[in-house]
């Protein structure tokens, strides 16, 4: 039982599966025990981890490939030009906003109707 027990921790695979349910624990054992470390099982398995580590690898590449490629092509004038659009688009609609504001507070709505009149 301890050799198994150092077998899966050499196969992190092996837990996955069984998180996933594809298999058991017990499954796993009956295989090792009677085929042994070299069992077809333990073997695709771990060409299918090997494979996936380097599509990953591979995969990451390209996106950060593709992420400094994009970073290249950014016209960094033509962004501050447009944040400064932004900018003054937003200090007039604040200023608009206080005009109104104004407005409002220097002529209230007379309430229709109070307590006191009659």
């Amino acid at each position: 039982m301890d050799d198994f027990k150092k077998f899966v921790s050499k196969k992190p695979y092996l837990k996955d599966k069984i998180n996933k349910k594809e298999t058991t624990w017990q499954e796993l054992y009956e295989h090792y025990d009677l085929y042994g470390e070299d069992d077809e099982i333990f073997k695709k398995e771990e060409n299918n981890e090997e494979s996936t580590q380097e599509t990953n690898t591979s995969s990451q590449d390209n996106s950060i490939n593709g992420l400094f490629d994009m970073l290249s092509g950014i016209d960094i004038d033509k962004i501050a030009d447009g944040l400064n659009g932004m900018k003054k688009v937003l200090s007039i609609l604040g200023e608009l906003s206080a005009t109104q504001e104004d407005k409002n507070m220097q002529n209230p709505k007379p309430k229709p109707f109070s307590r006191d009149d009659d």
